[in-house]
């Protein structure tokens, strides 16, 4: 047994183990690279259809505040309410908070 012998089949080893690790990180990424694109697009479809599903469902809770502000008071909410001149007033989605559940915050509003 030499030992000037041995020392090439180890570097050897050593060269084919860095290879194989080498080739199995290069193809896990690779694999990564094709399964992410695959993978995002459905996931971002679901979340624009949850956020679609949630904005329908909003614009149905004003539309039913709408109506039930229409009858009980026989007309539509005013577009704005004035104040005094130079003052900010309110539109008629502060008209509609006790519709929609939001009473506590109505009561906190001044009109004045």
């Amino acid at each position: 047994m030499n030992p000037g012998l041995d020392k090439p089949d180890s570097h050897n080893a050593q060269q084919s183990s860095f290879l194989y690790y080498t080739a199995l990180t290069g193809g896990i990424l690779l694999l990564g690279l094709i399964i992410v694109p695959a993978v995002l697009p459905p996931v971002e479809q679901s979340r624009d259809a949850a956020r679609r599903s949630t904005s329908k469902n909003n614009l149905k809770q004003i539309g039913l505040a709408i109506h039930l502000y229409d009858d009980r008071h026989d007309l539509l909410p005013a577009g704005s309410i004035e104040r005094a001149a130079g003052q900010p007033g309110h539109s008629w989605l502060t008209a509609i908070l006790p519709y929609i559940g939001e009473e506590p915050l109505y009561r906190q509003i001044d009109f004045n």
